[in-house]
């Protein structure tokens, strides 16, 4: 990617880059804080992976696949073998965290009576 880019452009992306990971620090910092740096840093860069299985999942029209609007899936045989390995690790970890936020979100929680 940094190959084949202007260097404004590469210098903007990572700004705003560096920006929404700083955003996403201060969102947690507001509403979790009680959670400790390390745990914020790996939620961090597990939301922005899952961010891009979310990204990819829809740009790749596997979703026609799924859903039947096509009769069978258009596979790049020309990707590396790398990069197919990255979008497909990034689709499951965007299930996998999924899966776990809802999991945590309907778990029934404990009521503290005060004597």
């Amino acid at each position: 990617m940094e190959a084949n880019s202007r260097i404004e452009n590469l210098i903007e992306f990572k700004k705003s880059y560096g920006y929404s990971i700083k955003l996403i620090y201060m969102i947690i910092e507001k509403f979790c804080p009680d959670m400790s740096d390390t745990d914020v840093k790996n939620f961090t860069y597990i939301f922005f992976q899952s961010d891009f299985g979310f990204w990819y999942f829809i740009n790749s029209k596997i979703t026609d696949y799924i859903f039947f609007k096509t009769p069978f899936a258009f596979f790049d045989y020309n990707k590396s073998n790398i990069l197919v390995f990255f979008e497909n690790f990034s689709i499951l970890i965007f299930f996998a965290s999924m899966g776990t936020t809802i999991a945590v979100l309907l778990k029934p929680r404990k009521k503290h009576l005060s004597d």
